[in-house]
């Protein structure tokens, strides 16, 4: 698991959070580190987004970030898998704020602080997901300046549980096109586009108050509008027929790879969303199978008849977020004090 020194979320006194360290009881493949489990509305969150919060130079990793990313495009290629480069927001840290914290952009009071640089896609492949060996090379030199994520890309992902009208929850299994996580399933997912908001690059002036406000206002939109995008182009549900993500938590892979979690419910039944689905979704090359399955924590409840899935849950083969997100939003649903 990753170590002690592992501090993406500052602990806060007034504000309950989990952190643990989790395993899966079945067909788990790697164990994720769950960052902190909330629930809270766009409202509740506020971004901080600044140069200082971005990926620290190292003479070594940088000089082989090209090589690397070659290599991977060959892999992809000859696999028949898809592999391209993109803008990104890396998580630098997420951070507790008072209730009656005014946000600067909103003037609302916030829970959660998302503390964002920016990143690539390119770097997050030749960092993140260097071999284990490479990249605590990378990681040990961070310790030196007291953060072991200091070097690594952080490219910062976002998936949601996704639930019908009829209560289940909607998994995608990974096609052979994607570039990883190959035949497991998982949720809605993707990453957030710093040029979907027209962030193109840091403020020249990040002392511009007004400026400073209008960016990170645009990076908070693009978090939320991000996932509903996602599950759109994934399912072909219609973006009218969904409702407004809730933040449930956050997670860290083995590679120390951040995704945010959401919860976002559908006003289709499992029915009429197999028939969306069927009709083709934009991004449909990413899956090859879609089905349900019972999230709920109550396990007597039992999967509706005439839908995929036996509400085995814990026998299916799922993406370490996937994980992470279903053990977030039953944590939420068995204890609706966590905020």
């Amino acid at each position: 698991m990753p170590d002690d020194d592992y501090r993406l979320v500052e602990p806060s006194a007034s504000t309950r959070a989990l952190a643990t360290a989790r395993d899966w009881p079945a067909k788990a493949l790697e164990p994720f580190y769950e960052l902190f489990t909330c629930h809270v509305g766009r409202s509740n969150v506020r971004v901080a987004i600044s140069r200082e919060y971005d990926r620290k130079p190292h003479p070594a990793a940088d000089e082989a970030i090209e090589t690397v990313w070659k290599a991977k495009l060959a892999a992809a290629e000859a696999s028949g898998g898809r592999l391209f480069d993109k803008s990104k927001f890396r998580l630098h840290r997420i951070r507790w704020a008072d209730e009656d914290q005014a946000s600067p952009s909103t003037g609302k009071g916030s829970k959660v602080v998302v503390e964002l640089g920016l990143t690539s896609y390119k770097d997050y492949v030749a960092t993140n997901l260097l071999p284990e060996a490479e990249r605590q090379v990378l990681e040990a030199a961070g310790r030196d300046i007291m953060d072991p994520s200091a070097h690594l890309s952080n490219a910062l992902g976002c998936e949601t549980i996704l639930l019908t009208s009829d209560g289940l929850g909607v998994l995608l299994r990974r096609s052979a096109a994607v570039a990883t996580g190959t035949g497991l399933y998982n949720g809605p997912s993707g990453h957030a586009e710093p040029s979907n908001a027209g962030i193109e690059a840091h403020l020249a002036d990040e002392t511009d108050a007004n400026a400073v406000a209008d960016i990170e206002e645009r990076a908070r939109t693009e978090l939320f509008n991000a996932i509903l995008q996602e599950v759109h182009e994934e399912t072909n549900i219609p973006l009218e027929a969904l409702s407004e993500p809730s933040l449930i938590g956050a997670m860290a892979d083995m590679s120390r790879k951040p995704d945010l979690l959401f919860l976002t419910r559908t006003r289709l039944s499992a029915d009429e969303v197999r028939d969306a689905y069927a009709k083709g979704a934009s991004e449909g090359w990413e899956s090859d199978r879609l089905m349900f399955c019972n999230l709920q924590p109550q396990q007597q409840q039992q999967t509706p008849a005439g839908t995929e899935g036996d509400g085995s849950l814990t026998e299916l083969p799922l993406t370490a977020v996937t994980r992470a997100a279903i053990a977030a939003m039953q944590t939420v649903l068995l204890d609706p004090g966590v905020s």
